[in-house]
């Protein structure tokens, strides 16, 4: 409501965190900010701590996964959400894959000796693998400058390798109407959405999404059905309520 009520004012609002523990799912912050009728972009680190990715041609942890989140409200309602680590795969689908036992698309990490690898086990062995940039070089770019603008500017450091892990954030908020105005807005933002969703599809695509559409499907989908939980995921939550004394609900 700070953040909303400072953009709407002044027709921008920049802010910074730092120590604030666990962010969450960045994306529900851009879609708070769009449900209030302002553009946001933001950028997270986790200070000088939780280094997973080497940098662009390296084989060893420089980097966190410096996510970046996006969104835009839309005439009818609806929004853009972005969000996304600026990694080729996020650790939690690497922990995911690995309860599983499953393998990852080759590309997503190297192992200690800089080799693409598939088998999570090798990310996770002494010496450990390290995540990759998304796109190469220029996801990696764009990781280093999410650590400059959350970690540099916002006073929380940048990666390094502490043993101290908190999210830091820089993020900027726009209202519309203090640019080119919300009629404006509305008509050109509603027209690129009809233009892309119009697109022909490649062979073997049904249907173009817009930026965060797909998670909008699958969360509806699961608020029907629920979420489904690995074996072996299932038995660590146990084993902890256990421990706790806390009674181990029915599925």
């Amino acid at each position: 409501l700070f953040r909303s009520a400072k953009a709407k004012q002044n027709g921008v609002c920049v802010l910074s965190i730092r120590q604030s523990a666990h962010l969450g799912r960045i994306g529900e912050w851009a879609e708070m900010a769009a449900e209030e009728g302002l553009v946001c972009f933001s950028f997270t680190n986790t200070h000088g701590g939780g280094v997973l990715v080497a940098p662009y041609g390296g084989r060893e942890r420089r980097l966190s996964a410096n996510p970046l989140g996006a969104g835009a409200p839309l005439a009818d309602g609806g929004m853009l959400v972005m969000d996304f680590a600026t990694s080729t795969i996020a650790e939690g689908k690497m922990k995911v894959a690995r309860a599983k036992g499953e393998k990852v698309p080759e590309g997503c990490f190297v192992n200690a000796d800089g080799e693409l690898g598939t088998d999570p086990e090798e990310y996770y062995a002494n010496p450990p693998g390290a995540l990759l940039p998304f796109g190469g070089h220029k996801g990696y770019a764009l990781s280093v400058f999410a650590d400059i603008l959350a970690g540099a500017l916002s006073g929380a450091g940048c990666s390094k390798g502490d043993p101290r892990v908190a999210n830091a954030m820089l993020a900027v908020f726009l209202d519309p109407k203090a640019f080119a105005g919300e009629e404006f807005y509305s008509q050109e933002t509603e027209a690129l959405v009809q233009r892309v969703k119009d697109c022909p599809t490649m062979q073997g695509v049904d249907e173009i999404l817009l930026p965060g559409e797909p998670e909008e499907r699958v969360y509806k989908a699961r608020s029907e059905s629920g979420i489904a939980i690995e074996e072996a995921t299932w038995k660590r939550i146990a084993d902890l309520a256990l421990e706790r004394n806390v009674a181990v609900p029915t599925v």
